[in-house]
Parts: structure tokens; C-alpha cells; sequence
């Protein structure tokens, strides 16, 4: 498994020498296992004992499960905090496990990014609406949001590391143009 200071940006570190980026307030977590993207949402024809016809639109399983594990652990982290309540930027990276064809024997393989599936927007889809009520209110607060698909180095467990961080008050130095 992943130290997590080892993973956090740098401007979180604990032993980190830099000068720290200014916000109000932060969050990091770690969601062990395999990331997933948002599936799409299923439809199928219900029909009542009336004789009336309607469609059942819900979410696919797997999906269900992996954004209930997410949620646990968004919890955990957030211990006896409110969720955000202000505009945050979200910093998501999946550690994807690497695949038995790309193992070496002699040298451990160090990660790399990863062009596959599932799309970055799903991934993040996924953390934002697992993180609703409890990271933030709604994830529509998101204003900013960097995600990174990895393939974990070789050996490494799979892995989504999370950091939300409060946004203070929008610079004009910021504005691009």
C-alpha cells in the first residue's frame, strides 16, 4: 500500500520545506481497491399489476457497491467535520494494479500513466457523487478539479487518493486572459 504522505501534493506534506499554498481548509483520504468510473444509468420497463406501463432508471451495481466503499472512507476521513460548505478544488489520482504482461522479474516496473478505461470524467463523477453530503454539500461547489489515471508501480495495491481543499477568495492574478 501507498504511504500517503507520499502521495499527497506537495504543498501537503508533512515534512515538506516549501512553502505551503494558502487555504482554509483540507482533506486528504486513500479509497484502497481497484478505482471505477460512474456507469451509465440503466433503464428497463416495469409493468403493474394495473396494467400500467413505466421506466425504472437506476444505477448499475458495481457501481452502487464501489461509490458505498468511497463513501465510508470520505467519512472516516472527514471524522466529525462539516462538509465543505464554500468552493473546493478536487485533486483525484487512480492507481490503477499493473497487469501481469507489463511485470518484470529483475527490476520492479515504476508507475506510469495510464490511457485505458474508464475515462477520467467518469472516475471523477463517481468521486463527486459519492462525496455529495459528506466532503461537500453538492458537487456542484467543485470548482476546480485535476484528475490523474496511473498504472501503480509494480507490486503497488490499487488505489484513489482524494484531496479536497477549501478555495479562498479568486485572485485576478489567477484569471487567465
Amino acid at each position: 500500500m501507498h504511504q500517503l504522505h507520499t502521495l499527497l501534493p506537495l504543498h501537503l506534506r508533512p515534512d515538506d520545506t516549501a512553502q505551503p499554498i494558502p487555504c482554509l481548509r483540507s482533506v486528504a483520504l486513500v479509497i484502497p481497491g481497484e478505482p471505477k468510473g460512474q456507469a451509465r444509468q440503466r433503464h428497463r420497463l416495469v409493468q403493474t399489476k394495473g396494467g400500467r406501463t413505466f421506466v425504472h432508471n437506476y444505477q448499475p451495481v458495481e457501481s452502487r457497491n464501489w461509490k458505498a466503499v468511497a463513501q465510508d472512507h470520505m467519512r472516516q476521513a472527514m471524522g466529525a467535520s462539516q462538509p465543505f460548505a464554500s468552493p473546493v478544488s478536487v485533486e483525484i489520482t487512480a492507481y490503477f494494479t499493473c497487469p501481469p504482461s507489463k511485470w518484470r522479474k529483475r527490476a520492479r516496473r515504476p508507475a506510469e500513466w495510464s490511457g485505458k478505461k474508464p475515462d477520467w470524467d467518469n472516475l471523477g463523477k463517481a468521486i463527486s457523487d459519492a462525496g455529495n453530503g459528506v466532503l461537500w454539500i453538492d458537487d456542484a461547489q467543485i470548482a476546480e478539479v485535476t484528475v490523474r489515471k496511473v498504472i501503480a508501480a509494480q507490486g503497488d495495491a490499487p488505489c484513489v487518493l482524494v484531496v479536497v481543499t477549501e478555495l479562498g477568495q479568486f485572485a485576478p492574478a489567477e484569471a487567465v486572459g
